[in-house]
């Protein structure tokens, strides 16, 4: 009887390196590309993106000559079918883009009616034509209600200040100031004409 031999026969080792041969071709470059990933990407965005701001440039733009001021002057203008393009989107780009601005108009702002368009002179020039005198409070009226708003947030910070150097270290009160009745009847009276 033969002794048992643990080695296998020859044609197994032959068979078992085809087959790591095979898969050395066929899956070593996935891998390969799966381990490296992140450098062959960047190389690649490299490769490609070189080229980017030359091709923009020569697709967008033309150089041209026109004269300016009585000196021929050599400018960038946009090819034509780019311009036809661009013409043609720009509807459909602005159109959503206006209408979805909102714009708070306050009630009480000087409407000229002729244009439509806000006249902050409206007020002036109608006291002129019926014959009146300005005086700066007419001037001043459209601004007064944000020079309050400014002035109210000055006086806080100054009373706050001001409370910090009588308190030394006491801590402060949360709360909004509010103006009292005798201040509210002088602002009053100082924003009617």
């Amino acid at each position: 009887m033969k002794p048992f031999n643990l080695r296998p026969p020859l044609p197994f080792y032959l068979d078992l390196f085809d087959a790591l041969l095979f898969l050395s071709g066929t899956l070593g470059p996935p891998i390969l590309a799966l381990v490296f990933r992140k450098r062959i990407g960047r190389a690649i965005g490299r490769w490609i993106l070189a080229g980017v701001p030359e091709f923009i440039e020569d697709f967008l733009w033309e150089e041209g000559e026109q004269v300016i001021e009585g000196k021929k002057v050599r400018v960038k203008t946009l090819r034509k079918p780019v311009a036809a393009q661009l013409e043609a989107l720009a509807p459909a780009l602005v159109t959503p883009i206006l209408k979805s601005i909102k714009i708070k108009i306050p009630e009480n702002l000087p409407i000229n009616p002729a244009t439509g368009q806000i006249d902050l002179l409206a007020p002036i020039a109608s006291k002129l034509m019926r014959g009146g005198k300005v005086n700066a409070m007419d001037i001043l009226a459209p601004f007064v209600p944000t020079l309050m708003q400014v002035g109210q947030a000055i006086g806080g910070k100054l009373q706050e200040a001001v409370q910090g150097f009588v308190a030394k270290g006491k801590p402060k009160e949360a709360g909004k100031m509010e103006l009292t009745p005798d201040a509210q009847k002088i602002l009053e009276k100082a924003m009617t004409p």
